[in-house]
């Protein structure tokens, strides 16, 4: 696994190398990944979160800058602080545990994790997926080079799955498979553990239930890890 500086040193030229060959993505290209990179080695898992799009109205900016300062005026990230968290520890934390959160904790936990747009330019409140298909098709090398430089044990698909056809191969993708409890998984050379679960934004769930239904999915995958691990 790279060191804390190689993380960002290698995402740094990926989007140099990108931005180069695409210079008319510069004004609206966000770029993202792993805020801190020593408390996203340090972690008990690696986790990326993949999400669709930067939802704002402005673009050339840094979202690993945003993390450090704390991202600011979405519900989006307090669930993905708690999900983060969920997906990071080697118990299961509860709902009580969790529920509760400063911006100060929300900050450390969100940059402790690579969190990576599939589109990095920008969208609204609402993602077309038809662009997304598109972004994703046009520049898979660069989106898979990024997320394979993480070496991730897990990658939480945040309503992204039906794009893992576009950014992935055949046997990249591995078999589908499901846990107790109804969420889908593959098990990814390069994701790892891919959970399919919905945006951290979702309209008309309980945070609650979306929490708990998530917990169940990563207790049932902690014994996925460790025949993994003894190569039962």
């Amino acid at each position: 696994m790279r060191s804390a500086p190689a993380i960002r040193r290698d995402e740094d030229a990926i989007f140099r190398e990108w931005l180069g060959a695409k210079p008319g993505l510069t004004p609206r290209f966000v770029k993202d990944g792993v805020a801190d990179g020593g408390s996203f080695l340090r972690a008990a898992r690696r986790v990326v979160l993949l999400l669709k799009e930067p939802h704002s109205d402005r673009g050339g900016w840094d979202f690993r800058e945003t993390v450090l300062d704390g991202p600011k005026g979405q519900a989006t990230w307090w669930n993905a602080a708690r999900w983060s968290l969920l997906l990071q520890s080697s118990d299961t934390p509860s709902w009580d545990d969790v529920r509760q959160q400063d911006r100060m904790t929300q900050r450390d936990i969100l940059k402790s994790v690579a969190i990576v747009n599939l589109k990095k330019t920008l969208g609204g409140p609402s993602s077309v997926r038809r662009e997304i298909h598109t972004f994703v098709t046009e520049y898979r090398e660069f989106l898979r080079r990024q997320v394979a430089l993480y070496e991730p044990h897990v990658t939480l698909l945040c309503g992204t799955a039906e794009f893992l056809g576009d950014l992935l191969t055949d046997d990249e993708l591995g078999q589908r498979k499901t846990t107790p409890n109804n969420v889908a998984y593959r098990i990814s050379p390069v994701l790892g553990i891919a959970l399919r679960y919905c945006h951290p934004q979702v309209r008309g769930r309980p945070h609650r239930r979306l929490y708990e239904n998530l917990a169940r999915a990563v207790t049932f995958i902690s014994g996925i890890e460790s025949s993994l691990t003894s190569g039962a």
